[in-house]
């Protein structure tokens, strides 16, 4: 586990994958990236899965470093459990009440065929690490999955332009904070959320000490 000083929050090691959509190779890693180089020996910070090396002479800077990605990280998982579906029954004569709403992601860039984009995404293999049943119905994928890092069941329904995410509640946030960055990686590093505080956690430049 990784701990920090502060309110109890941990990350576990698996979960340290989807970290480093805060911090990208070069130009991509922005403010963090220049911060570092500039107050500590102006090397790069070399983010690596499941665990994190940093070049510095600082460890006054490597600890700002690491609380702040884990309060990023923290963030993001409550915003989107925020959002988690949940049902209540109205009364005794029938009906319910639904609460919550899809974390809808968007893309930058068109998917050409979205039945092979969500068989891929439900393959079971890295870095997904979904399993899952897709219906396609005039360009639209239907996905019944399992996150396999969690064992908790997830729905999305994918388009060429862009994708929702239904969580459940009582479920991890950790589930759709992974996809988003495993999106981000290989897919669309460009892709936003349509909420927009979800969108300023996932993708905003990170300031070492903010």
């Amino acid at each position: 586990m990784i701990q920090r000083t502060g309110p109890p929050f941990a990350v576990c090691p698996a979960c340290l994958g989807m970290l480093s959509c805060f911090v990208r190779p070069g130009s991509d890693a922005g403010s963090l990236d220049r911060a570092i180089r500039k107050a500590a020996t102006r090397q790069p910070v070399a983010v690596e899965r499941q665990h994190w090396t940093t070049s510095s002479s600082s460890l006054e800077l490597h600890l700002q470093f690491v609380n702040t990605v884990v309060d990023r990280y923290k963030q993001l998982v409550e915003l989107v459990e925020v959002q988690a579906i949940t049902w209540q029954r109205a009364s005794e004569d029938g009906g319910g009440i639904v609460n919550g709403a899809p974390i809808v992601v968007m893309f930058s860039r068109e998917i050409e065929d979205v039945g092979a984009f969500a068989d891929e995404l439900t393959s079971s293999r890295e870095p997904f690490r979904l399993w899952g049943l897709t219906t396609v119905k005039r360009d639209v994928a239907e996905v019944e999955a399992v996150d396999l890092h969690v064992g908790q069941t997830l729905q999305m329904d994918i388009t060429r332009r862009w994708m929702r995410i239904y969580l459940s509640a009582g479920s991890c946030g950790n589930t759709v904070a992974r996809l988003i960055s495993n999106l981000q990686h290989p897919f669309d590093g460009a892709l936003s959320l349509r909420d927009p505080q979800i969108d300023i956690a996932a993708r905003r430049p990170l300031v070492v000490g903010a």
